[in-house]
């Protein structure tokens, strides 16, 4: 017999695909519906970032992103004459996955649906979502499906991934507040004829409107141009010919052909007021719509899922309180603000026309470039630098200088102010957990920490054991990695790293070259708590029981027993 849903995930896009993905992975209930009859067939959003590629790896779906996508490097930032402005290379990202993946909505979608199926769900495609109500106790929506035929059906939760011109934000009566930028753009994927390197993005701010090209796969790229003043009422298409000519005025000389997909469109850039009513939520374009400028929309629509989808997870099992889940508001939401803060200012800055603004542009991105801020871009745009620091769900504990006085007067262990000094640029409580190398299990070989997390949801606990731990340590950090997981069995894995290879449990991770020591600023002992989105939810210098299970108690709840679903 069926399990019965316990969400409904309405849109079955990048966005309604990755939430479901991260559902069955907890072993969640999901009802999975989209109004079109069949999978989209055309490119859209064509970039996948470095942050995306992270939280895909620990899914397990990243290898088949990278077996289609296209690797590109860097981004070629020049002037009408050819002239580089800046060139940010992503070489040098503090990530696996250092290039941005060029690869069509309809292959994300596609390899998406079949991840899911491989874990025994899939879509109900032609069903239409067309009223909602709810209670404190659920959810009632009333579904139409293809052949006229309706039904209602009652769930805890509602997710709505619809896109802009979604249906639950509709029924909820949310506005997408903001505004239209005075831009008429298109976009096409043709095929090329020029002399740039097919692993580089360009763009030309140029004075006579902005233009960009980004490799594809197949030998096509996709090209975003200026076309000038805005119509009244955008077309649904233009010819091959306009683009071309739109291509040489802004400074993209090349010869285009065999178009698959030409779509002209306005910039909005707006945002509901809110993410969550009652036990109804909204992520990707449902909730917030921008310019493409950077590539960020389908990649933050993924991550605004992935937030959600683990928060819920523990929700419906029990094993998480209200406030983590009303914390998906909180941090995504604040999130979107962010990004729109910064996608809108972009999107002027490239389309300005005025000689004096265009110049004072050009010395801008060459003043970024001479003082090697390219980097910081680079991060921003691959979105390794979103951070929730602000979050009501994220803590840390730290010895107050009292107590490090009174710890230091009676000769108790406690940490050197090289160590404090240390741990306070490690990673702070809501921003991305850093990756590191070498690490390894007793019997295993050396991997890369967040290769150990691949295919496990579960909050991961790491109790760095510091420099020479005594033995006493050791043992006292063991018995707390264990007693742990034990109490949060399912919610929690919990180990022990260290630098050296001493007698403790085969799951113990050894951090031989010492580069997570280095990465978390685990001179001294200390222990962070990542969330199953690879943030840090708490840190603590030192490793201690009491702190660690106050936070647990206010964001996970009391210890319960394994949870079936009904």
């Amino acid at each position: 017999m069926a399990l019965q849903p316990h969400v409904l995930i309405v849109g079955a896009g990048p966005v309604g695909l990755t939430a479901a993905l991260v559902l069955a992975e907890q072993g969640i209930p999901i009802r999975l519906i989209d109004s079109l009859p069949h999978r989209m067939n055309q490119s859209r959003a064509a970039i996948v970032h470095a942050r995306t590629l992270e939280l895909f790896e620990r899914l397990g779906v990243v290898d088949a992103f990278l077996g289609e996508g296209l690797k590109a490097h860097g981004i070629h930032i020049m002037d009408l004459q050819g002239r580089t402005l800046m060139r940010p290379n992503l070489d040098s990202l503090p990530s696996a996955y250092n290039f941005l993946l060029a690869i069509g909505q309809d292959a994300t979608e596609r390899l998406l649906t079949e991840a899911l199926a491989q874990r025994g769900w899939t879509i109900e495609r032609g069903v239409t979502l067309t009223a909602l109500t709810q209670t404190p106790n659920g959810v009632t929506a009333t579904l139409t499906h293809a052949d006229q035929g309706s039904e209602e059906v009652a769930v805890p939760y509602v997710l709505g991934c619809d896109g802009a011109r979604s249906t639950v934000r509709h029924q909820l009566g949310l506005k997408l507040e903001g505004e239209t930028l005075d831009v008429y753009w298109v976009t096409a994927d043709v095929r090329m004829e020029w002399n740039q390197p097919a692993d580089e993005l360009v763009a030309i701010p140029g004075p006579d409107g902005f233009g960009f090209a980004s490799p594809l796969p197949g030998g096509r790229w996709r090209v975003v141009v200026d076309m000038g003043q805005r119509p009244a009422v955008l077309p649904e298409t233009v010819p091959l010919e306009e683009v071309q000519a739109a291509c040489q005025r802004v400074g993209l000389r090349a010869r285009l052909s065999d178009p698959v997909w030409i779509s002209p469109f306005g910039v909005n850039t707006r945002l509901v007021p809110t993410l969550q009513v009652g036990r109804v939520f909204l992520a990707g374009d449902a909730a917030h719509v921008h310019s493409p400028v950077g590539g960020q929309g389908m990649n933050t629509g993924i991550q605004d899922a992935i937030n959600l989808a683990w928060k819920l997870a523990l929700v419906l099992k029990g094993r998480g309180t209200q406030e983590l889940l009303h914390s998906y508001n909180h941090e995504r939401h604040a999130n979107a603000r962010r990004l729109l803060n910064f996608v809108g200012p972009a999107t002027r800055m490239v389309n300005l026309r005025q000689p004096v603004a265009v110049e004072l542009r050009r010395l801008v991105m060459l003043a970024v470039s001479e003082l090697g801020l390219t980097s910081l871009l680079a991060r921003r745009v691959s979105e390794l630098d979103v951070q929730y620091c602000d979050s009501p769900v994220v803590a840390e504990h730290r010895q107050t200088t009292a107590e490090w006085l009174q710890a230091l007067a009676a000769d108790q262990p406690h940490p050197g102010l090289g160590d404090c000094w240390d741990f306070h640029h490690g990673p702070h409580p809501g921003e991305r957990a850093p990756d590191a190398q070498g690490l390894k299990e007793a019997a295993g070989q050396p991997k890369r920490l967040y290769e150990h997390w691949i295919g496990d949801g579960r909050h991961q606990l790491l109790a760095f054991a510091g420099r020479q731990p005594s033995p006493q340590r050791l043992a006292a950090l063991q018995q707390l990695a264990q007693g742990i997981e034990h109490d949060f069995a399912g919610v929690i894995r919990a180990r022990v790293v260290c630098q050296e290879a001493p007698s403790l449990p085969a799951s113990s991770l050894i951090d031989a070259e010492g580069d997570a020591h280095r990465q978390y600023g685990a001179r001294y002992e200390c222990m962070y708590l990542i969330r199953p989105d690879a943030y840090v939810g708490f840190r603590a210098q030192a490793a201690e029981a009491r702190p660690l299970r106050e936070y647990l108690s206010r964001v996970l709840g009391a210890p319960t027993p394994a949870w079936r679903p009904a």
